[in-house]
C-alpha cells in the first residue's frame, strides 16, 4: 500500500498545485480526477502496445554494455512512456473546454 501511495503522490501533488494556482477559472475537481485515472489506465495500455511493437521490430540487445542499456532506456522506456502521456494530454485533456490554456500559472 505504501508503494502505491508513493507512486501516486507526485501526480496528486501536481493536480493539487494546478488546482490551487488557477485563480480565475478553476477546472472541475471531478474532471481532474477523471483525467488522472483515465491517463493512468490508458497510458499503461498505450505503453504496453508500443513496447511490444518496438520489441517485435528491434531485437532485444544480447550484450549488456553501457551503450546498449542507454539506448534501451532512452528509446524503449523514455520515448515510449512520454509519448503515451502526450497522447492522453493531446487527445483527451486539451479538447475539453473546461481546460482553458489561456490562464497561465
Amino acid at each position: 500500500m505504501q508503494l502505491l501511495l508513493l507512486a501516486v503522490a507526485p501526480a496528486l501533488a501536481i493536480m493539487i498545485y494546478i488546482y490551487i494556482k488557477d485563480k480565475h477559472e478553476k477546472e472541475p475537481k471531478q474532471l481532474l480526477v477523471y483525467n488522472f485515472l483515465f491517463g493512468a489506465v490508458v497510458s499503461i495500455v498505450v505503453t504496453t502496445i508500443l513496447y511490444f511493437l518496438y520489441s517485435s521490430f528491434f531485437t532485444p540487445f544480447k550484450e549488456k554494455s553501457v551503450f546498449d542499456q542507454f539506448v534501451k532506456a532512452f528509446f524503449m522506456v523514455g520515448l515510449i512512456e512520454e509519448f503515451s502521456k502526450y497522447i492522453i494530454v493531446r487527445y483527451y485533456a486539451q479538447p475539453k473546454k473546461e481546460f482553458n490554456p489561456k490562464n497561465s500559472l
